[in-house]
């Protein structure tokens, strides 16, 4: 599965938000998952939408979690993207993200940003294979 843009980003010290952009997949009805893991524990989750009878959805959200700049240094956000279908949501994840500190990359720099700039702009990060 060739890796997608996702963009993920902190407009304050205290409010993480993350965005998701033209993700081209072979599936219909795809959304994605996002956690908030601290410390190893996950501590919240939100979905986007689903785009329905897409290849090619795109999603212009934004999930916000509510957390102290002291927590940051600890948290991993972790997005998932599944698809929907008329059974039910499928239990197989087709590609995710993970920002955190044990990440890597272009992921790591960014992660770097958010703990120590006041003023991070919107970055797109690329989906890899779960």
């Amino acid at each position: 599965m060739e890796s997608q843009p996702l963009s993920a980003r902190t407009p304050s010290p205290y409010t993480h938000t993350c965005q998701s952009h033209e993700l081209t997949l072979p599936i219909s009805d795809p959304f994605v998952k996002v956690s908030l893991t601290y410390m190893g524990k996950r501590m919240k989750k939100k979905k986007t939408s689903t785009k329905r009878n897409t290849l090619s959805p795109s999603w212009n959200e934004a999930l916000v979690f509510n957390m102290g700049k002291e927590m940051l240094k600890h948290t991993t956000i972790e997005c998932v993207v599944f698809s929907d279908n008329l059974l039910g949501t499928s239990t197989e994840p087709l590609a995710k993200l993970c920002i955190g500190p044990e990440s890597s990359g272009d992921e790591k720099n960014h992660f770097n940003d958010l703990l120590h700039l006041r003023n991070v702009s919107a970055r797109w990060h690329h989906l890899v294979p779960p």
